[in-house]
Formats: C-alpha cells, structure tokens, sequence
C-alpha cells in the first residue's frame, strides 16, 4: 500500500550519517553523489563542505523501468569523478536483481577505497516498504518526506552487499516500516 501523500513530513535521528560524514573536515574537498531529488536541505547541509556535489534524482526514471546505466544518468560534468560519498537512499529497491547487479557494477567505476555509501534497504524483503523523498537535516538527522507508491523491488541488507562485492555493511540501523539504514564500506579500505 502506498504512503497517502497528504501525510507529513517527518524527522529521524540518525546514526548512520554521522558516519557516513564524519572525519571529513569542512575544508577538505569532497565528491558527492547524491541519488535522491534535489531537496533544500540537503543543499544546505552540503554547502557545509567544500564539495562538488551531483544530484540525479533517479526514482522516477528507474520506477517507470528505463534506463539503470549509470552512464546514462549522470551528468558529464561528472564522469571521471570518484566519489567520497554516495547517498543512495532507497534508489536500490527500484531494481530488480539482474538491474541492481548492472548498476553496482557500474558505480564502482565512481568509487574509490574510502569511499561511503548510504543506503536504505528493506529488513525484510518479502514485504514492501513505502517510498519517501529523504533529505539531510543536519549529521544527525534525515527528513522523511511522503511519497506516492512503495518500493518494487526490496531488496535486504544481504541482497545490496552480494550485490557489491568490493564492499561491506559497516553499519546497519533500523527505521520504522521495514527500512534498515546502511553504511557500506570498501572492504579494502
């Protein structure tokens, strides 16, 4: 069933942001991918940093089934960018498997061994979860904004990582109504 989009916007305390970001300075330049709409606060949080940020809202493209080439989606300003940071939200669960197979090979052409990634994956995949437009309130804090429909394809904690081989969960949060918060590491780095 899908969130009733009247519903309001809510406030989550996290975990995992702090550290997806922390041990950065402010001055030290970073890369940021962000795969989420360009939401005002996250912009905000961003400008906190000396960072190129790139923001492709690919829900909308990956929902209606076309392209999930990375290639095809991110912007040629930021070919041949490796990453710092990834923030993936939920982007994953509007892959099936052959899909999210393709694009976790695609991404880590974008990745570096320090990289982080955050993700929101189902806990438990049978059920689906509803969608929502995130953005950062600050280190400590997501805004969760309604969405239209659920997610088509929950994937688990188990599924994203398989699907990553170069990277581990480093850290795993649950959030209410089957989302887990994931923080994905190098498993070189």
């Amino acid at each position: 069933m899908a969130t009733d989009p009247g519903l309001a916007t809510r406030f989550e305390t996290t975990e995992v942001l702090p550290l997806v970001f922390g041990g950065y300075d402010p001055s030290q330049r970073l890369n940021i991918l962000d795969l989420g709409s360009a939401e005002p606060e996250s912009v905000d949080f961003y400008h906190r940093f000396d960072a190129r940020i790139c923001i492709v809202n690919v829900i909308d493209e990956w929902a209606s089934g076309k392209a999930s080439d990375l290639f095809d989606i991110v912007p040629d300003s930021a070919r041949g960018l490796c990453f710092d940071i990834c923030l993936l939200w939920d982007s994953l669960n509007y892959l099936n498997t052959a899909r999210l197979t393709d694009f976790t090979q695609d991404i880590a052409g974008y990745l570096h061994e320090g990289s982080r990634i955050h993700a929101i994956a189902a806990y438990t995949p049978a059920w689906a979860f509803d969608a929502h437009r995130y953005a950062i309130g600050d280190q400590n804090r997501i805004v969760v904004k309604p969405g239209s429909r659920t997610v088509p394809h929950p994937h688990s904690q188990t599924e994203i990582e398989r699907a990553m081989p170069g990277y581990r969960i480093q850290h795993t949060v649950l959030r209410p109504g089957n989302r887990l918060e994931l923080l994905l590491a190098s498993k070189r780095g």
